[in-house]
């Protein structure tokens, strides 16, 4: 009985490991894509593009990430204006909707209904952000 027991811990831990250790690359990955967007419009916002990585600090990312969105929507705006392209409000409404859902998701008992709609809308969010660091590359050429 304690061996089976033993046996089902092990596996949850190992499985807990990889689904955090999964976590962790996706939002490496999240946070390089904001930081090649700040990188990309450094000219047009007032903060170095490596603050972005400031965002893997718990709970501190809780307030940073309406920071960065300020700072990236400003200067996506701003680059895009400055060729004379439009990008509409350069995802700050999914944006704020992702970085809301987010701090929501801290709140015991109405994380279990916001999770599903936060990853949704955040993996919407870094693909409207990865696209607009596509256009703004093709705007170098």
């Amino acid at each position: 009985m304690l061996a089976g027991l033993a046996e089902l811990i092990i596996i949850l831990i190992i499985t807990g490991a990889i689904i955090f250790a999964l976590y962790l690359l996706l939002r490496i990955l999240y946070i390089y894509t904001l930081y090649r967007a700040l990188q990309a419009t450094e000219q047009y916002h007032s903060t170095a593009p490596g603050l972005a990585w400031l965002l893997l600090i718990p709970v501190f990312s809780l307030v940073w990430q309406f920071y960065i969105l300020e700072k990236l929507t400003q200067g996506i705006k701003g680059k895009f204006d400055a060729n004379g392209r439009e990008c509409g409000d350069a995802a700050y409404s999914i944006g704020l909707a992702c970085c809301i859902l987010g701090c929501v998701n801290f709140i015991p008992y109405l994380n279990f209904l916001t999770l599903l709609p936060y990853i949704g809308v955040w993996i919407v969010y870094w693909v409207k952000i990865k696209d607009f660091n596509h256009e703004m590359e093709m705007m170098l050429l």
